[in-house]
């Protein structure tokens, strides 16, 4: 820093967590600090025009509405979506807040579809980053990997340069610069099918039975003589599974991932209790590469809804949902279902963004602004469990305030109960009371497999976040949208369906999907 400004982001070198090294996208996002979109001051909507005002009156506005709201419609009219790039302590007060007011609409998984394991797993990596190196074998279902976890490539790559061979079911060929031994690259709704034919050919090496439910789908393989290495197995997924099977079988240490891709998939559960067979009959280890930098500590936090409440992400993005608090995020560029969320944010009576940018302002009512990461004290638990905390590098820019405080003082304008912290310390030290990570992370449900097949489409969407798109700050980063990796989204159709509408590169289409629809150049 200088003179209370980041100029330049470097690397703390930790050999057990990124040696020395450090992505594009950690380097350069500080560049979104020193924007115009900075959001310095409160600002109100009147009249649908956005006025500056004081955090008394801000902070006395929201808290009126919402207890309006509240009395109105009910606490679970309620709701709050939070980045999982929010810290601990920030994660912690928002569902704190949320609760004391009644309601357990509460989320941070926003790109998540299926929550059927909620109560059963808590994901993590299901080791330690170093371990990486010393893994002999390894299966990644569903993940840009690259794109996903930079620095965990990283230690992918130099595992596979070591000679560990590494499978992936993927919806793409991505290259991930790195040896890969056997490749399943197959739309998302066949993935379950792929995992029933490894389990199939595990199954049959080991002599045990397979689970009920994957018989049938194996049946139809074997019809298609996908397990039987026929040439009528123009994919080469019948000698990819074997491949990906007896890999796994070998001696050595081994690990099957589940990534963001396949967190974010319809049937993310089912793919997860398959990789949870496959994982315990090849004595591999279960790991889930989570998204954002503090999904875990998120997750810890309670910053999601009580399995025991029955909430849901579609309750959440429902017209039932009159009031909305947003923290670090933009729901209209990180939910799962964009369309739906918006409507739901359109429709309610109050919406907050709290954010160190000016953003969501065509939908918001208040706009409040709060410190970005390197202006705050917090905490971030990695996706290996790791508890790291850190104090603030620079100021608030204007009259931004830490996230936590914003929040503690709201929950004293609301006359919440236990909100009188003095120090982001205090708010760790009481959400982690009792409830260390390594007593609580756990990507084993203990359900068996089960096969629901998916409806076949002419079309599946595959979208993967691009690298610096990721959240509010990169987003921002100027730099970084100048790149390649930034450029603007094109779609990349089959080169039959490519030839069929007669396309030329860089032509534009109409893509449609339910609730939503966009124009885009196309290229084969």
């Amino acid at each position: 820093t200088l003179r209370g400004k980041v100029m330049r982001v470097l690397p703390a070198e930790n050999e057990a967590v990124n040696e020395c090294w450090l992505s594009d996208r950690d380097r350069f996002s500080y560049e979104a600090l020193d924007t115009p979109e900075r959001l310095t001051v409160p600002m109100v909507k009147q009249d649908n025009r956005w006025i500056e005002t004081d955090w008394e009156t801000a902070l006395s506005y929201v808290a009126h509405g919402l207890t309006s709201i509240r009395r109105d419609h009910g606490a679970m009219s309620l709701a709050a979506l939070v980045s999982p790039q929010a810290t601990l302590e920030e994660c912690y007060l928002l569902q704190k807040l949320m609760r004391g007011m009644g309601s357990e609409k509460i989320e941070y998984r926003l790109a998540q579809s299926d929550f059927s394991l909620d109560g059963k797993v808590a994901p993590w990596l299901g080791m330690p980053v170093a371990d990486i190196e010393t893994l002999d074998h390894i299966l990644v279902i569903g993940s840009f990997l690259r794109q996903e976890a930079p620095l965990l490539a990283t230690r992918f790559r130099k595992t596979a340069q070591r000679g560990a061979q590494i499978g992936m079911v993927h919806a793409l060929d991505d290259d991930w610069l790195m040896p890969v031994a056997a490749r399943l690259v197959a739309s998302p709704d066949k993935w379950l099918t792929m995992l029933a034919g490894i389990m199939e050919v595990i199954a049959h090496k080991k002599g045990v039975p397979l689970p009920d439910g994957f018989k049938d789908v194996v049946t139809i393989l074997r019809a298609k003589m996908v397990l039987d290495g026929s040439a009528d197995d123009p994919n080469g997924w019948g000698a990819s599974m074997e491949k990906i099977a007896d890999s796994l079988l070998a001696d050595g240490k081994k690990a099957v991932f589940l990534g963001a891709l396949a967190l974010r998939h319809e049937q993310a559960s089912l793919l997860h209790r398959a990789a949870e067979w496959i994982a315990a009959q090849t004595g591999a280890v279960l790991g889930c590469l989570t998204e954002g930098a503090n999904a875990t500590g998120a997750m810890l936090a309670g910053a999601c809804p009580g399995t025991a409440s029955g909430v849901s992400m579609n309750d959440i993005a429902s017209d039932s949902s009159k009031a909305f608090l947003l923290l670090h995020t933009e729901p209209e560029l990180e939910a799962a279902n964009p369309p739906r969320m918006m409507a739901a944010l359109k429709q309610a009576e109050m919406v907050v963004a709290i954010s160190p940018f000016k953003q969501s302002m065509d939908y918001a009512d208040v706009l409040l602004p709060v410190a970005a990461f390197a202006e705050t004290a917090g905490t971030f638990i990695s996706f290996e469990g790791r508890v790291q905390s850190f104090g603030a590098a620079a100021a608030p820019a204007g009259q931004a305030r830490p996230a936590w405080k914003v929040l503690r003082v709201l929950g004293n304008f609301l006359e919440l109960d236990g909100f009188g912290y003095d120090s982001a310390d205090d708010i760790r030290q009481e959400c982690l009371a009792g409830r260390r990570p390594e007593m609580v992370l756990n990507n084993i449900s203990g359900e068996a497999p089960l096969f629901v097949s998916q409806e076949a489409a002419s079309c599946r969407r595959v979208a993967d976040v691009p690298l610096y798109f990721s959240d509010v700050l990169v987003r921002r980063a100027p730099s970084l949208q100048k790149t390649a990796a930034a450029k603007s989204p094109v779609v990349y159709l089959p080169e039959t369906l490519f030839d069929k509408l007669e396309l030329a590169d860089g032509e534009k289409v109409r893509v449609v999907q339910p609730d939503g629809e966009t124009v885009l150049p196309a290229y084969c």
